[in-house]
């Protein structure tokens, strides 16, 4: 039993009954996500055609979503592109602000009800979503720093 990597040295994947098509455009995963780590592996030889050894890029890991994260981009001061974690997080985090507002806009009448016990559960319910809503916007203003 051996494993397959189509971003393994070629003539290694070819013997373990890779197809060479399957090999073409392949980036290694494990050292693309320890690059987006911070950790790029370092390679002992020198990238072709410069006096600098290769050293792993970073991998872009959207999915699906790859269309989606064009809105974060940035060109960073190293002339590369790349999406802060801080700008997707902020996004997230404002659409858990959106949903917990959407969903406090249904206890707007909670003081009309007239049983007293069902409107005490209804006031409990829309704290709660006030809690959360309070909860987003103090991580908002603590990733923003």
């Amino acid at each position: 039993m051996s494993y397959r990597c189509a971003s393994e040295p070629i003539d290694d994947y070819l013997k373990k009954g890779g197809d060479v098509a399957a090999t073409e455009g392949r980036k290694c995963l494990c050292n693309g996500l320890m690059a987006n780590a911070g950790m790029p592996q370092v390679s002992p030889l020198k990238k072709i055609g410069t006096d600098q050894k290769y050293v792993e890029e970073t991998l872009i890991t959207a999915g699906d979503d790859i269309n989606q994260i064009r809105r974060f981009i940035k060109e960073n001061a190293d002339g590369t592109l790349g999406y802060p974690a801080k700008d997707v997080i902020n996004y997230l985090l404002g659409r858990f602000k959106e949903e917990y507002t959407a969903e406090l806009n249904l206890y707007k009448d909670v003081d009309a009800a007239e049983d007293p016990a069902v409107r005490q559960k209804l006031t409990e319910a829309r704290a709660e979503i006030q809690g959360k809503i309070k909860e987003v916007d103090q991580q908002l203003g603590a990733s923003s720093k």
